[in-house]
């Protein structure tokens, strides 16, 4: 395996993937993903952009966390895979023994866990029903083809809402929407 590769990968996680224009795929349109775990032979994600609100997923999981430290946590959809999996994403200063680091500030711990095992609120946290998860190979070809961008870490990004999150980060990188174009070809 190429060693540069390996590390690339290994760099995604703990910080963002941005989908571009040229991701065509409706459930992630004009999406943000924070990297849990990233390597050659599989990537794993929690999408930051898609918040649930009052359906069966949200009744679900805030029933769980009535009366504990996170009952006011924002819920998110995580992605497709396992949506009856629930995540809590915090800040270093609240775990348990079944919390996972992903980066020196964020920490990720199962919902039960957390409800069972947390006796103080962290500084931020959301909760996620399910994740995004891509296999051998798949992410990095993706991130090669242009489908998505590379951030790094933001607090503010992953912990604060804003309508236009998306749009502002692709103009983060001088990306143009209006002269965007999935067509190519020579001149």
């Amino acid at each position: 395996m190429n060693e540069n590769l390996k590390n690339d990968m290994q760099f995604l996680q703990g910080n963002f993937i941005i989908a571009t224009p040229l991701l065509l795929d409706p459930f992630f349109e004009k999406s943000i993903i924070f990297m849990t775990e990233s390597k050659v032979e599989r990537s794993y994600g929690f999408l930051v952009t898609h918040s649930l609100n009052n359906d069966e997923l949200f009744e679900e999981i805030h029933s769980q966390i009535i009366g504990s430290p996170i009952e006011n946590a924002e819920i998110f959809l995580g992605g497709p895979v396992d949506p009856k999996h629930f995540f809590v994403l915090h800040s270093n200063d609240v775990s348990c023994k079944k919390t996972l680091c992903v980066s020196e500030n964020v920490c990720i711990t199962n919902l039960s866990d957390a409800v069972e095992f947390f006796y103080a609120t962290p500084s931020f946290y959301r909760i996620f029903a399910g994740y995004c998860d891509w296999k051998m190979n798949q992410l990095e070809s993706e991130i090669k083809e242009g489908v998505w961008l590379i951030k790094k870490f933001s607090n503010n990004l992953l912990f604060t809402n804003s309508k236009k999150k998306w749009e502002n980060l692709i103009k983060s990188f001088d990306i143009d929407l209006k002269k965007f174009s999935l067509n190519s070809g020579v001149a």
